[in-house]
């Protein structure tokens, strides 16, 4: 359904009528405003699987943009399963990718990201440009992703009402699973 707010069509007004047709779905192209916002929320507490976007840096502050947007962290926390965060990123033309290699900076700042680094000469490769590539260097995408899966302790840690403590056993639960570590890995195996 497109929306059409000249006529008073908005997102919260075709959620609502939507929701009177008991859907098993519903999705949002994107929450932007409070009133979308607490209409999704309120649609997943009643059984109905919500799928939408929400422009954020990452999967953690997804929790905060819902909580600017007037949602109660008790309702973020009954409400959300599954959050994923994406992004694609470019990747090296396989034919004339060349090898190069890490200045000691590069490799101790590498070390202090991630301490089971230990490799004192590490090659990467950089984009040269070639016929194949229409001399870009590059050729395709590759997506990454992080998600965060809000279990129970996460959850509990909303209804209390604690965005802190949630910021921080969240991140904890990502560890390794974060954009940047995975766009590292792809970098460190040659792919970007």
């Amino acid at each position: 359904v497109q929306v059409n707010t000249k006529i008073g069509l908005d997102f919260g007004d075709v959620i609502k009528v939507s929701l009177r047709q008991n859907p098993d779905v519903l999705m949002i192209g994107e929450i932007r405003d409070p009133t979308t916002a607490m209409m999704a929320m309120r649609a997943s507490i009643t059984g109905v699987m919500v799928l939408s976007t929400l422009h954020t840096r990452d999967t953690v502050e997804v929790i905060l943009r819902l909580h600017d947007l007037n949602v109660p962290l008790p309702v973020i926390g009954n409400s959300l399963k599954l959050i994923v965060s994406t992004r694609l990123l470019r990747t090296l033309c396989v034919r004339c990718k060349r090898p190069h290699n890490l200045t000691t900076h590069q490799i101790n700042e590498m070390k202090n990201f991630f301490p089971e680094f230990q490799s004192d000469n590490l090659s990467v490769f950089e984009a040269v440009g070639c016929s194949n590539c229409h001399h870009m260097g590059y050729q395709g995408l590759e997506p990454i992703y992080e998600f965060l899966c809000l279990d129970k302790e996460l959850i509990l840690t909303l209804s209390n009402q604690n965005s802190d403590i949630f910021q921080e056993k969240a991140r904890k639960q990502l560890h390794k699973n974060t954009l940047f570590y995975n766009a590292v890995t792809l970098w460190l195996s040659g792919v970007i």
